[in-house]
């Protein structure tokens, strides 16, 4: 996912789903970003974080994915 300047990892454990994103979150990164929030959200956990920390840029579209997968 390099070639969209987004790094995905996503990470369980036995408490609760990891989607980690580094990077940058954009209109060309928006499908792989919503298809990792959809791999955690149908993973048995009942707790997803959503680690921006290393993200150095987000936009409206990276935006509206989140708010997206909040109400789904």
């Amino acid at each position: 996912m390099a070639a969209s300047g987004l790094q995905l990892d996503v990470r369980e454990d036995e408490h609760r789903v990891v989607v980690a994103a580094k990077g940058e979150l954009d209109m060309t990164s928006t499908d792989d970003f919503a298809s990792a929030l959809g791999r955690a959200s149908r993973a048995q956990q009942q707790v997803t974080v959503v680690d921006l920390s290393a993200l150095q840029f987000i936009d409206s579209s990276g935006l509206a994915v989140l708010i997206k997968a909040e109400h789904e």
